[in-house]
C-alpha cells in the first residue's frame, strides 16, 4: 500500500508543476506584498473579484489555504509562506533570464588562429569571435608580418 502511495504522490506531484499557472503566483505574490486583494488589484490594474479569483484558484490548484482573510485582517499561512518564499525565487530566476541571454551567456565565443605563408610575408589571423545574440561573428584580425 505504501508503494501505491508513493508512485501516485510522484504523479500528482508531476502533474502540478504543469497545471500550475504562474500568473497566479504573480498575482500571489502581489496579494501578499500589497497586503490585500484590494491593493494588489489596484497594483496589477485588474478588478478586485478577478484578483480575489486568481487567489482563489492558485489555493484550489494547491488544495491548501494559502491566507487567513478575515475582514481587516491578512495573514499569512505556513504554506502559504513557503509557496510565497518559492514563488519570490521563481519569478527572480525568470527575472535574471533577460541579462543572462544579453550577456551572451548563451552564445558561443573564441578564438580562431590561423598561419598563411606567401613567398614575401607570414601571415598571422587571429580572429576572436562572440556569437551571442546573432548568428553572426564579430572578428578582429591581426597583420602580416614581412619577411627579409
Amino acid at each position: 500500500m505504501m508503494v501505491i502511495d508513493r508512485i501516485n504522490g510522484a504523479i500528482l506531484r508531476r502533474r502540478f508543476r504543469w497545471r500550475l499557472d504562474w500568473n497566479l503566483l504573480r498575482t500571489f505574490i502581489v496579494v501578499v506584498e500589497q497586503s490585500g486583494v484590494t491593493g494588489a488589484a489596484e497594483f496589477r490594474n485588474l478588478s478586485q473579484p478577478t484578483t480575489g479569483r486568481a487567489l482563489k484558484g492558485l489555493e484550489e490548484t494547491t488544495e491548501k489555504y494559502l491566507l487567513d482573510r478575515r475582514p481587516g485582517h491578512l495573514a499569512l499561512t505556513s504554506v502559504g509562506e513557503s509557496l510565497y518564499r518559492e514563488s519570490l525565487m521563481i519569478i527572480g530566476s525568470i527575472s535574471r533570464l533577460p541579462g543572462l541571454m544579453a550577456m551572451g551567456t548563451l552564445g558561443k565565443e573564441g578564438t580562431v588562429r590561423q598561419k598563411y605563408q606567401h613567398k614575401d610575408a607570414v601571415c598571422y589571423l587571429v580572429c576572436d569571435f562572440k556569437v551571442g545574440g546573432h548568428p553572426r561573428c564579430h572578428p578582429t584580425c591581426s597583420t602580416c608580418k614581412v619577411l627579409e
